[in-house]
């Protein structure tokens, strides 16, 4: 952040000192893989993206922070983890004229949830995803259960219509697959519920995130993890999101783009996204593994992701030696 900004808003000055001085509390909770620094820089970097968040306190914001530390989750930035957000809350006793102070939360996203649900070591996958019109969806139930999802890359028209529904789904590192549907309509009845839905909010202007989130975070409720931190992102996301009165956003969610590789949007245009339960990966999916992995080492380390992927070996190897880094860079299962 700019040292002009800075002076500019002494708020702002504010909540740097603020931070600094929480560094050492940042780094008792935080894992090996993220310093106190780099979270005071990406704590600051949301607030130069947020004005809103200029009106917290700086203790509401350290407190964010260390949530998100001892979560290991990033807030913002490329891994898009989980965000900072600006909420008005009544300190008001009931029944007394409301007092609203504007605190930050923590708030997982839903890469937040799945990266997660991947630490417990028993999830291998949990993604989500729109289905557009014209993409060919399938959900077929009975002896064998199974969802099959094509895409329509190439048409690109599909694309920029409204998704009519979205699903999410969990792979276990037995085989078997666990998945949740919604359609548009259930997506909307979760946005009516939720305080967030006002003036401001990240369903205006980023319902694609929140409608991912939302099934994502249905599907977990089903999920037999015993991870305690993915307990407590989901809990959080639920307060914060569910409708209590005293609580309503104060300004919209700022989500950084999801990169977008086009040769990769290419080549799974020409696939099918098939999963089946019970089913062993077929080496379309174990490549999509391979692929997951190395584009989450090379957010850590470029070179090494590049190194290992160049190497003459089995895909099924190289996913092995990619998941080993992963799991060192990130201080859990990956």
């Amino acid at each position: 952040m700019s040292t002009e900004l800075v002076k500019q808003d002494p708020r702002i000055g504010a909540i740097k000192l603020q931070l600094e001085k929480g560094k050492a509390l940042i780094a008792q909770v935080a894992p090996k893989h993220l310093t106190a620094d780099r979270m005071v820089r990406l704590a600051m970097l949301a607030v130069s993206k947020q004005p809103k968040l200029a009106e917290c306190s700086g203790m509401s914001i350290l407190k964010s922070m260390m949530v998100a530390s001892e979560l290991g989750l990033e807030p913002g930035g490329a891994l898009g983890h989980g965000y900072l957000v600006p909420y008005n809350t009544n300190q008001a006793k009931r029944g007394e004229k409301p007092v609203w102070v504007t605190e930050c939360q923590f708030i997982a996203g839903y890469r937040g949830l799945a990266k997660l649900a991947r630490n417990s070591g028993e999830i291998e996958i949990l993604e989500a995803h729109p289905v557009y019109p014209g993409d060919k969806f399938a959900v077929r139930r009975g002896t064998v259960t199974e969802l099959v999802h094509e895409p329509d890359y190439l048409s690109g028209e599909s694309r920029t219509e409204k998704a009519i529904c979205y699903y999410a789904l969990a792979r276990y590192k037995t085989g078997a697959v666990q998945f949740e549907v919604m359609t548009r309509s259930q997506i909307e009845n979760v946005m009516r519920a939720t305080q967030s839905k006002g003036a401001y909010g990240p369903w205006l202007d980023h319902f694609d995130e929140m409608a991912r989130k939302t099934c994502i975070r249905r599907l977990a409720k089903s999920l037999p993890l015993e991870s305690e931190k993915f307990a407590r992102a989901l809990d959080m996301a639920d307060v914060r999101d569910e409708g209590d009165p005293d609580i309503e956003i104060a300004a919209d969610l700022v989500v950084d783009p999801e990169p977008v590789n086009p040769n990769e949007a290419a080549k799974q245009a020409l696939r099918a996204a098939k999963v089946k339960a019970d089913a062993k990966p077929d080496p379309q999916a174990e490549y999509e593994e391979g692929k997951r992995l190395f584009e989450t080492l090379t957010n850590h380390n470029p070179e090494l992701a590049r190194g290992i992927w160049g190497k003459q070996m089995s895909m099924s190897d190289k996913i092995a030696e990619l998941r080993k880094e992963v799991q060192s860079a990130e201080g859990g299962p990956a």
